[in-house]
């Protein structure tokens, strides 16, 4: 009996499993597509990764966009992701998924940026949430420049005053 066991419950368990992305490879994926999409101009993709229910208040959004995009000027030397925390709400079997990335750093000709990100990667209970809520770019007049967050991840993350996209 333990052997049926084993037998019908190790497939499950290892086929289950390649579907699994963990919190840091989805934040790293965002954060790729964002850098990836500023570089290459291309504004729509940009914009598909926001969430809809933030894009939609966000006064300007496609004016904001066409900003970042002209804000981060050179050709791509090289990128530092610098890793995810992670927020969950569960309630019962439905949860609501946060992954605040903080200075995540891209090299280009001209200059340094730091990227922060407030990014929704699972909510069961409104899909339009899902996606980009804050972007934040620093760019570094000096190479030894470090980043300088404008607010706290409470005030980032629960004020509707920077949801959207800030340029220092």
């Amino acid at each position: 009996m333990k052997k049926m066991t084993v037998l019908f419950v190790l497939p499950f368990i290892i086929f289950s499993s390649c579907n699994y992305k963990s919190d840091d490879n989805m934040a790293r994926e965002e954060y790729i597509s964002v850098v990836n999409n500023i570089l290459q101009k291309n504004d729509k993709e940009l914009k598909k990764l926001f969430a809809y229910n933030v894009s939609s208040k966000i006064s300007n959004f496609d004016e904001q966009v066409s900003k970042l995009i002209s804000y981060v000027s050179g050709t791509y030397i090289s990128s530092q992701y610098t890793g995810t925390g992670a927020e969950y709400t569960i309630d019962g079997f439905k949860q609501v998924r946060f992954l605040p990335m903080a200075a995540c750093e891209l090299y280009t000709t001209d200059s340094k940026y730091y990227f922060s990100l407030l990014y929704c990667c699972i909510d069961d209970y409104d899909d339009k949430n899902i996606g980009i809520w804050n972007l934040l770019v620093q760019k570094c007049d000096k190479e030894d420049e470090t980043f300088k967050p404008y607010s706290s991840y409470e005030e980032w993350k629960n004020s509707d005053k920077y949801r959207g996209i800030t340029l220092i």
